[in-house]
């Protein structure tokens, strides 16, 4: 077996994820019963106890739980063809995050409302999403799911696509965003695609439920949008923005750390 000698030193946040998909392939579970184990997109252990799997997780709550067998969503079970969902907007926790660090800053830009608005995005709608798995799974044929948190929309997009072993083209103009985060991405000069988004949900779905998952989530109070289509491997990942076709970028660090490192220096 290959070994991982050389010192490597990063900086924080995820790690590259070449190195990533390198530690993986070193280190494989060789756990009897692991039904998905490490891997790019897949945010917790399933483990086979018999009747039920054992969901394991650990980042950035620990928490055990069951599940039926046949109920069991992971990231990497998108097939080419389904519906990209996206539930309320993005970016719901990068948005409070910024509230709380640079809360002075932003009141004397844009006004005390502005910073009560932001900072209120952690209460409501916040950042949980397990109404919006609850509403899908439960009104139409679920594949995937995955939450876009440390590099944003556009990272879990791509760990999606890893995860699955597929492409996708994402509509830029389809793309939900908040007000308050869209002044904050022109002020500071950041990219809204690459900030920390946890209280999204991306569900890939199959596309004659699309409609139905989209107007039960809608009638529960929580917004939804369909933002693009998953495609084949051999068309890449990619976002059309403005008519024109590129790949997804890839965010090495998250960009709400480019400004909060600019306070530190």
């Amino acid at each position: 077996m290959a070994r991982m000698t050389d010192s490597m030193f990063f900086p924080p946040g995820k790690l590259p994820v070449g190195i990533l998909e390198r530690l993986i392939r070193t280190y494989p579970s060789t756990i009897h019963g692991v039904v998905v184990g490490a891997s790019i997109g897949e945010d917790a252990a399933e483990i086979d106890f018999g009747e039920k799997y054992l969901l394991a997780k650990t980042d950035p709550i620990t928490f055990v739980a069951e599940v039926e067998k046949n109920r069991l969503i992971t990231t990497g079970g998108a097939r080419p063809g389904d519906d990209i969902l996206l539930t309320k907007a993005i970016a719901i926790e990068g948005t409070s995050i910024m509230a709380r660090e640079k809360g002075e800053e932003l009141a004397h830009w844009f006004g005390e409302e502005f910073l009560r608005r932001c900072r209120n995005l952690a209460e409501k709608p916040g950042i949980s999403v397990l109404e919006d798995a609850r509403i899908a799974m439960r009104d139409g044929r679920v594949h995937s799911m995955h939450d876009p948190t440390e590099g944003g929309l556009a990272n879990a997009l791509l760990e999606v696509a890893a995860a699955a072993d597929v492409g996708l083209v994402v509509e830029e103009d389809r793309i939900p965003i908040l007000d308050e985060y869209r002044v904050l991405c022109r002020h500071y000069g950041v990219d809204p695609l690459g900030f920390i988004a946890s209280g999204s949900l991306l569900t890939m779905v199959e596309p004659s439920d699309s409609g139905k998952i989209t107007r039960s989530l809608e009638e529960a109070g929580v917004p939804a949008a369909s933002i693009g289509r998953i495609t084949p491997k051999e068309g890449g990942v990619k976002i059309r923005s403005e008519g024109r076709i590129k790949d997804l970028p890839r965010f090495g660090r998250d960009e709400i750390a480019k400004i909060l490192e600019r306070a530190i220096r």
